[in-house]
């Protein structure tokens, strides 16, 4: 039984060294796993910072190129609201404008027989009345190789009506939209076609049958000036004039004198 004890004892200093010599070795070894995970980790940081650096510094030159992007955009669009502004400005006064221009033309009287006054009807088409309307119409009555030009003034200084001094005057109205008015030619004097017909020139011949020859042209025109309510320093003109057709005895638009702005 003295035997067992000692053996005992043995068996237990064996045991409790082997404890001791496993902790060291444990304990070491944690110690060494610590550092390297440590060293890891910090390797690991720098990798992310770097990273980070980088995609941070990408990230601002994309937002600088957008924010560029982003400015010329908007300068442009600046650019084109005004233009367009002022566009419509311009469009917006072509469509509220008014229009004031000669419609038909007619005669009161006869013109076979000479006896007759030229009648133009004028009517504004715009939105807006025209102010400071004035107008003149008159007659020509010319050979065939002298036809109606730009130029010719209102009233026709070729006509005998013309030589007599004017009277009262000159007025000047306003017309609203879709309103006509008339204009008048001064009377018609068998005196202009002796000077336009060459000689031998009977005055018996009637002047239907002058025109119908075809040797000489009848035109009514004139010119209107106006106004708007828009753009009030403008001054618009429109230059009408029709030549006489003696087989439809209607007057169509001539060659020349006509034009609006």
């Amino acid at each position: 039984m003295t035997n067992n004890p000692k053996g005992s004892s043995d068996h237990q200093c064996k045991v409790d060294k082997m404890p001791t010599h496993r902790e060291v070795t444990i304990n070491g070894g944690v110690k060494i796993d610590g550092l390297k995970e440590l060293g890891d980790n910090y390797k690991t940081t720098h990798k992310d910072d770097a990273r980070h650096d980088t995609r941070n510094f990408a990230l601002a030159i994309i937002s600088t190129v957008l924010i560029a992007i982003y400015a010329g955009f908007t300068l442009w669009q600046v650019c084109l609201t005004r233009q367009i502004i002022a566009e419509g400005g311009v469009q917006a006064h072509r469509d509220l404008r008014p229009y004031i221009y000669s419609e038909k033309m007619d005669v009161l009287g006869s013109i076979d027989n000479g006896e007759w006054m030229g009648q133009v009807e004028v009517i504004n088409t715009g939105k807006t009345p025209g102010t400071k309307v004035e107008g003149c119409a008159d007659f020509a009555f010319r050979p065939k190789d002298r036809p109606m030009t730009d130029d010719l003034v209102c009233p026709n200084p070729e006509n005998p009506a013309t030589e007599k001094p004017t009277t009262g005057e000159k007025s000047r109205f306003v017309l609203g939209s879709s309103r006509p008015f008339n204009l008048y030619t001064s009377g018609f004097s068998m005196k202009v076609t002796q000077q336009a017909v060459a000689p031998p020139y009977s005055p018996d011949i009637p002047f239907g049958k002058v025109l119908a020859t075809g040797g000489f042209y009848l035109y009514i025109y004139g010119e209107i000036t106006y106004t708007d309510l828009i753009d009030d320093p403008t001054k618009h003109r429109t230059y009408f004039c029709g030549r006489y057709n003696p087989t439809t005895k209607l007057f169509e638009v001539c060659e020349k004198h006509n034009s609006m702005n």
